[in-house]
């Protein structure tokens, strides 16, 4: 019988640091995360269980869908309080701790669950007896990791939030050391098509292409980055194959890219055009600048002018003065008094219309 379930997201998420999912992106990651909270969920009906390593809290809201209650454990005190804030139900609360050091008392849960959280860490061990020791007597762990030899292969950069990564075979050496039953599964996020059959046991036949004229077809998930286990000190139920189908329309694919690339080269138009309008308003500047430092110039000749006029000018008014103060010595001397005097006597002397001496 299908059931709708409701997909959990903060409405006010994060930011994404790579190091925690959160609701801020999409994609591959996300349905990495989603499908396996969701595959966990349907071990979780009426169940205690705590998750280690909530994060922003969407997949601790998701099994407290079906559980009887939910404690999602956080390291980030600021991650808490925002899970506190987007996920508020009856049934599920969330506390911060340390996955080493887990707040919860001894055989408190029925089923516990921790994804990505183990290459986190350095102490691992710390790590599994802790979740040993907070689950009761038969309680089932889910938890997965990344496989180190596909994750992480030689020549990989490697993720700068990881401790400590593991093969397969260190991973299910680890679990074993802890539980007296174990199963391990493959996840892997991929476009393709699903065909499943109708029996719980049908075994899984799986066809990769490889090249334009190669497909390799094999009995297991070949190339999964993440690891998957399931333990218990009791047996296991049994475990479903699953599917997650993020979307079905794969032929809308190029239309998707097409639409990015418009939208990709739109934007770089945008951006030459405000490369070249950016360089024209700095030749703009470069030009006014010019324009200034030759005003700059223009006013020091001219000032150099003014002074040079002003000294021209003292010049010639010192000059005035001494021509001035000469000639006012002359004429107080007597031969020229008395030669001006005598000009002055024949000037008054001459009548109008008179005739002039033979």
């Amino acid at each position: 019988m299908a059931e709708l379930i409701h997909r959990e997201a903060a409405a006010q998420p994060q930011d994404f640091s790579g190091e925690r999912l959160t609701a801020s992106i999409s994609g591959q990651v996300e349905i990495e995360h989603y499908h396996r909270y969701l595959l966990a969920r349907e071990f979780c009906r009426d169940k205690d269980v705590i998750d280690v390593a909530a994060g922003e809290g969407y997949g601790s809201a998701l099994l407290s869908q079906v559980a009887r209650s939910v404690v999602g454990v956080e390291i980030d005190a600021e991650t808490v309080a925002a899970a506190r804030r987007e996920f508020a139900r009856p049934n599920l609360r969330y506390e911060q701790g340390d996955a080493r050091a887990i707040p919860l008392p001894d055989a408190s849960v029925d089923v516990a669950v921790s994804f990505e959280t183990l290459e986190h860490i350095a102490e691992h061990d710390q790590f599994l007896s802790e979740l040993h020791r907070v689950l009761r007597p038969g309680g089932l762990l889910i938890i997965s990791t990344p496989d180190k030899d596909i994750y992480s292969p030689p020549g990989a950069p490697p993720n700068p939030f990881h401790v400590l990564e593991l093969t397969r075979p260190e991973f299910e050496g680890l679990l074993r050391r802890h539980f007296a039953h174990a199963a391990f599964a493959a996840q892997r996020a991929l476009i393709g098509s699903v065909i499943i059959g109708p029996g719980d046991d049908a075994p899984v036949r799986a066809y990769e292409r490889r090249d334009a004229a190669t497909i390799e077809g094999s009995g297991h998930l070949a190339g999964a980055p993440y690891l998957v286990g399931f333990v218990s000190d009791a047996p296991l139920p049994p475990l479903p194959n699953s599917v997650f189908v993020y979307r079905s329309d794969i032929d809308t694919d190029p239309q998707v890219r097409r639409e990015a690339e418009l939208g990709w080269r739109a934007a770089e138009a945008r951006a030459v055009a405000a490369e070249q309008q950016q360089a024209l308003l700095a030749g703009h500047m470069a030009e006014g600048q010019a324009r200034e430092a030759h005003a700059v110039e223009v006013i020091g000749t001219l000032e150099q002018e003014v002074a040079a006029l002003r000294a021209q000018i003292q010049h010639w008014s010192e000059r005035s003065a001494e021509d001035a103060a000469r000639l006012q010595e002359l004429e107080a001397r007597t031969p020229w008094k008395a030669l001006r005097e005598a000009v002055a006597g024949l000037a008054g002397g001459a009548k109008p219309g008179g005739s002039r001496p033979s």
